[in-house]
């Protein structure tokens, strides 16, 4: 007691409970466990990581598509085309178009003689009411709207060199470059398909008893 009382230094003040310190009387609340936050980042890494990150843009400098049409196909066309209306006139025209009919002469007078070869044009089949000739002269007309499409494409469309200008022989001959002549290739992809596909029904196809 003699020595507390004559103590050099006075003994610090207790400390006081906070609300933190748990007491006697209220247990405190265990926390959860925080996550240490993670160290920032340096400004200069992330420069460099957005910079070497390609970005997914899309770009507007891709050239379109370009149609350089064959010369063989641009010829054959121009050949075919007025072959296959003279036909497609025949046959939808018909009996008119027949020998006998007012429009028979002079422009369709060679099918009185091919006639007596291929009956499907000719009048056994006419009289027997065969409706295959009809429904060929139909698609026949369908490939003619395509055929011409895909020509006029080519023409319009196509692009000259310095110093030419679109006339017959450039159409004919010279090299053309088409932009946006998808639609026309296309088109005139099936009209091919069209072709090759009547011409093994018409060879596939029988005569009919009547006619023979």
């Amino acid at each position: 007691m003699v020595a507390t009382r004559n103590h050099p230094k006075e003994f610090p003040e207790p400390s006081t409970p906070s609300s933190s310190t748990p007491t006697k009387s209220s247990p405190a609340k265990t926390a959860s466990p925080t996550k240490p936050s993670p160290p920032a980042p340096n400004s200069n890494a992330t420069t460099t990581a957005v910079a070497k990150t390609p970005t997914r843009t899309r770009s507007t400098t891709l050239p379109g598509y370009v149609h350089i049409p064959d010369r063989i196909l641009v010829v054959w066309l121009l050949l075919s085309l007025p072959l296959i209306l003279w036909d497609t006139l025949y046959v939808l025209f018909r009996p008119h178009t027949m020998p006998g009919g007012k429009f028979h002469s002079p422009i369709w007078t060679p099918y009185a003689l091919y006639g007596t070869i291929d009956y499907m044009y000719g009048w056994p089949a006419w009289n027997a009411g065969i409706g295959f000739t009809a429904a060929q002269g139909s698609l026949n007309a369908i490939e003619f709207v395509m055929d011409a499409f895909y020509l006029w494409v080519v023409f319009a469309n196509g692009k000259v060199r310095r110093g030419e200008k679109k006339d017959v022989k450039w159409f004919l001959w010279e090299e053309k470059k088409v932009e946006g002549a998808g639609l026309a290739v296309l088109v005139v992809f099936a009209a091919a398909v069209m072709t090759l596909s009547k011409t093994v029904l018409y060879c596939k196809s029988r005569r009919p008893r009547r006619m023979q």
